[in-house]
């Protein structure tokens, strides 16, 4: 049993001073201090999750209970099965064997993805510490077979490929100490503050103290359920142990963080007023969990990789490994067609900037500046059907070739609205995105307003990631649907976009598609819609819930189609899509924590897509 009496007497006694007598660290650090030190993680774009502790030795169940659907993860176990803390570990940490353990075979993994930096858990919620934690027997050195550190073998594997490296590290929830559950979990009540005195602290000045080398970033998580500020102010104090430590926004101290991390989703459009870094799993949960076999393609990762970048966040893709040491082979199976991909491709994600010229129906672009101009990054996920690329760009093109073949030379031409590539090529270069180069003389791509051409049956869908929000519509942070309808100065408040027909005097059937749940009455409420001097109008009503597509312990909003009680007639040319809500709330205030993951509510109508359908001649209208 490690001594645990001195480091608490010691922190009681020296404890950190408050907010108001210290200097907070990096309380002066300028922006072009910041920039510098960020400078590696930008320009890397790809880093690797790992989720490991005990709870891998449970291999999704407990006492003959699959749960192949629990979320966030499997990690969740002694939680979500209100699991003993004793019982727990008793159970589970004499299977935390790590007999086939191979830091060196991770590492080669990692770097062959073109993973350019690694994070994994020291501590979970659960408390079970990954690393050989002083003051405590709580963690893999002193309660499995393996009886040692398996972070110090990696770390050096890790940075021998060139990686850096970093701790996952729980800070506000410990679900084994007094003090560290949050209010949701019953048992074990006492004082979160006194909790991080005499755990989170010295655990933290552990990962930071040197033992590990330089750590590059922390990963807190749960900010949620940080308790005081006092308390989130020790916490934080510690990082200047580590200076040029990069750490998240999830301590929720002060709204201080380096970047923010959306979970499991990408934002809808890009997103460059903050840092961010989506991580996301492999299948559906965070820990190892063989009952879990709802796995994402390798086209699939890649494409989101793709789109993550090019809206201007980092990717961190996990992997839950077993209670041996080794992965499954699910996952060296995505990571290797990653790195595949990334061989070829890598030049259009690594030290990129986000897509300049708006949505593209095809794909995505990013970008980087070149010595004599700029070179743009197509990323062509679907080949339109007649091989031409519509691309709102302006400038001079000065050539354009594909990444991985030398022998296509795609041509470009211009009409009104928009560049137009003709890929010269009938196959896919790889079938979850091909990469097009455009070398252009500008310092960077100058883009062109986003004008809607119709389909070839001469649909014109409007999507909500294409409006101009005014008035205070935008898109919804994390939905591609148009949110803001609620509020004051409701006049001015609208979506705008910009549509060329090309059929006159064509009649259009006008269809919103939107999602809404509210408890509000919406008998008055309507969308809009004006085009041509000509205005029509589209019931609001509510659609209701479903269980998320990921996560089926909170809803998502269910979209469907509804029909305008008007037509509207055409002429051919340029035309404004106009909307606006009539009926919206001027105050609206969604239920407070958990409550709205299943109700959904929202202040008006979630709206995603506005179509002109093309009504033929004798038909009923």
């Amino acid at each position: 049993m490690k001594p645990i009496l001195f480091c608490v007497v010691s922190i009681a006694l020296t404890g950190t001073p408050s907010l108001a007598d210290t200097d907070v660290f990096r309380a002066n650090e300028t922006a072009e201090q910041k920039d510098e030190r960020m400078a590696w993680w930008r320009d890397a774009k790809f880093g690797m999750f790992v989720h490991w502790g005990i709870y891998a030795a449970s291999e999704g169940q407990w006492n003959g209970t699959a749960y192949p659907h629990m979320r966030p993860g499997f990690e969740w176990l002694m939680c979500k099965g209100r699991v003993d803390k004793d019982e727990y570990v008793k159970t589970l940490a004499p299977r935390m064997t790590l007999n086939n353990f191979d830091p060196e075979e991770w590492a080669s993994l990692a770097a062959e993805a073109g993973m350019k930096y690694f994070v994994i858990t020291a501590k979970h919620h659960d408390g079970f510490g990954m690393v050989n934690f002083p003051h405590t027997d709580l963690d893999i050195a002193d309660r499995t077979p393996y009886a040692a550190d398996p972070m110090l073998p990696l770390a050096k594997a890790l940075r021998a490929k060139g990686l850096k490296f970093g701790f996952y590290f729980s800070q506000s929830q410990d679900w084994s100490r007094p003090g560290g559950r949050p209010d949701w979990f019953a048992g074990l009540e006492g004082d979160w503050n006194s909790y991080v005195d005499r755990h989170a602290v010295p655990q933290l000045r552990h990962l930071l103290g040197g033992t590990y080398g330089d750590i590059d970033m922390l990963w807190f998580d749960s900010g949620s359920v940080t308790k005081t500020q006092d308390g989130a102010q020790k916490i934080w104090q510690e990082l200047a142990a580590q200076p040029d430590i990069l750490v998240n926004d999830r301590l929720k101290f002060g709204g201080r963080g380096d970047f923010n991390c959306p979970e499991q989703w990408v934002p809808p459009t890009v997103q460059t007023d903050k840092a961010w870094e989506t991580c996301m799993t492999m299948n559906g949960g965070w820990g190892y969990n063989p009952t879990d076999t709802n796995w994402k393609s390798t086209d699939e990762l890649i494409r989101n990789l793709c789109l993550v970048v090019s809206r201007g966040g980092n990717f961190l893709l996990n992997v839950g490994p077993r209670a041996d040491g080794t992965w499954e082979p699910q996952v060296a199976e995505r990571l290797r067609g990653i790195g595949a991909w990334m061989k070829v491709n890598g030049e259009a994600i690594y030290e990129t900037q986000a897509n300049p010229v708006g949505h593209v129906r095809w794909g995505t672009t990013t970008w980087k500046p070149t010595e004599d101009g700029c070179r743009l990054y197509c990323h062509v996920f679907d080949f339109p059907a007649d091989g031409v690329l519509r691309l709102p760009l302006n400038g001079t093109i000065r050539s354009a070739h594909w990444l991985g073949d030398a022998k296509s030379a795609p041509t470009w031409t211009r009409d009104k609205d928009s560049l137009l590539i003709t890929l010269n090529r009938e196959k896919v270069i790889h079938p979850a995105t091909s990469v097009l180069v455009l070398d252009l003389a500008d310092a960077r791509p100058q883009p062109l307003p986003v004008v809607i051409h119709a389909s070839p049956n001469g649909t014109i869908s409007t999507l909500a990631v294409e409006a101009t929000g005014e008035g205070g519509v935008y898109v919804h942070y994390r939905s591609p649907q148009l949110d803001g309808w609620h509020g004051n100065r409701q006049s001015d408040r609208a979506a705008r976009w910009s549509v060329r027909t090309t059929e006159s005097n064509q009649t259009y059937r006008v269809i919103a598609r939107y999602g809404f749940n509210t408890d509000q009455d919406t008998s008055g409420m309507r969308f809009a819609v004006r085009i041509a001097g000509q205005d029509v109008e589209v019931p609001v009503t509510v659609t209701g819930v479903e269980p998320d597509a990921h996560n089926a312990e909170v809803n998502q909003l269910v979209l469907a189609d509804h029909p305008a009680e008007a037509t509207v007639d055409l002429p051919a040319g340029l035309q404004q899509l106009e909307l606006r809500a009539i009926g919206a709330p001027e105050k609206f205030a969604k239920p407070k924590g958990r409550a709205n993951k299943t109700l959904c509510y929202s202040g008006f109508a979630m709206l995603e897509e506005l179509r002109l359908e093309p009504v033929t001649p004798g038909e009923a209208q």
